[in-house]
């Protein structure tokens, strides 16, 4: 082979290694989560699925609402504003898709004005298929109107985890129940749970103790006050039912219903009453020994109650490092030491 063969052999390998290269920066160009225009330079900082009602984006579902950090950079010498609920839109293909303005909302994002030459971090929410990907516009308004738009491309698969977990504040709520007043071991108390264990179960046996004193006329001598409780809480464990979901779960901030039945204290009343006349019937008229004969009946009478359906409950939480906990600010917080401690079903 000639030297003048190699020589054009070799220029080929080149031109065509060129094009290969030429074409995959041209795809990774194309793919980036990352893009700009004229008026500004825009990147995905993060996105993660979120809940704003039962009804949006559940973990066993398809579709989901995405929440989308980006921050734009303003390169000009003009302010520019870009209003995440109208200046940003998704593209699935030929599709356009407007951004939730409800869920837009909740995320409570900086407004649009961005000044000459500063950056904005911007959040706005968009109903995604899980793990499709999209392209996402950014159009700026600035004193001439509208200006062209910066595209960057959305993979809503690298946010998958985040879809997975929006059960979680209900899992650690369950979990929080089970484990403080049921005395029922819950693996996700450990992982999904913020809380002092000790703490709410001294509050949960005050709470139990000051309505077991109403129901026992005579009250419970504090040397049954451990027994009852333990006995309550097995019989409750036994016989109690919950579900709980995910209403709403923005920013570390969660809305949890929960739907239960659960074994109502008070109704030993009539029972109390019933022991206690039995033994002055039949014995003595002492209404202190009466009432210890009734004490002596409590794992008896526990065991007779039935469970009463109560009206369902609200409970907001927060999330800390990582873990949940219930938010004792809201008045709500309050109905689960009365219905699983204090055994108040209403």
């Amino acid at each position: 082979m000639s030297k003048k063969v190699i020589f054009i052999v070799l220029v080929l390998f080149a031109i065509i290694a060129a094009g290969c290269s030429n074409k995959g920066e041209t795809e990774s160009a194309s793919t980036s989560s990352a893009g700009k225009s004229k008026t500004i330079e825009a990147s995905i900082e993060n996105a993660t699925y979120m809940l704003v009602d039962n009804d949006n984006g559940t973990s066993e579902g398809e579709t989901g609402t995405l929440a989308i950090d980006i921050k734009v950079k303003n390169v000009t010498d003009s302010e520019v504003n870009v209003s995440p609920s109208r200046s940003i839109k998704l593209y699935d293909e030929d599709q356009e898709l407007d951004a939730d303005s409800d869920a837009t909302y909740e995320l409570e994002s900086a407004d649009g004005e961005i000044g000459a030459n500063k950056s904005k971090d911007l959040k706005v929410a968009f109903t995604v298929e899980k793990g499709k990907k999209y392209e996402l516009a950014i159009r700026p308004t600035s004193m001439g109107g509208e200006d062209e738009e910066a595209k960057l491309e959305l993979d809503t698969s690298k946010y998958n985890e985040s879809f997975e977990t929006l059960e979680d504040p209900a899992k650690a709520l369950t979990a929080y129940i089970e484990t403080i007043y049921l005395d029922v071991d819950n693996a996700d108390y450990e992982k999904l749970v913020s809380a002092d264990k000790a703490a709410l179960q001294d509050e949960g046996k005050k709470g139990f103790k000051e309505n077991i004193n109403t129901v026992f006329y005579e009250g419970v001598p504090d040397k049954h006050l451990d027994k009852f409780y333990n006995g309550f809480k097995s019989a409750l464990a036994e016989k109690a039912e919950m579900q709980t979901s995910t209403l709403e779960n923005v920013n570390g901030k969660a809305v949890v219903s929960i739907e239960y039945s659960a074994l109502p204290l008070n109704d030993l009343s009539e029972m109390v009453r019933e022991y206690q006349q039995e033994y002055l019937d039949n014995k003595e008229y002492d209404r202190e020994k009466a009432n210890e004969y009734a004490l002596s009946k409590f794992d008896a009478m526990v065991n007779k109650l039935e469970i009463k359906s109560g009206n369902d409950m609200k409970i907001k939480m927060l999330q800390e490092d990582g873990k949940w906990t219930i938010d004792t600010s809201d008045y709500n917080s309050e109905d689960i030491v009365d219905t699983f401690a204090a055994g108040k079903v209403y």
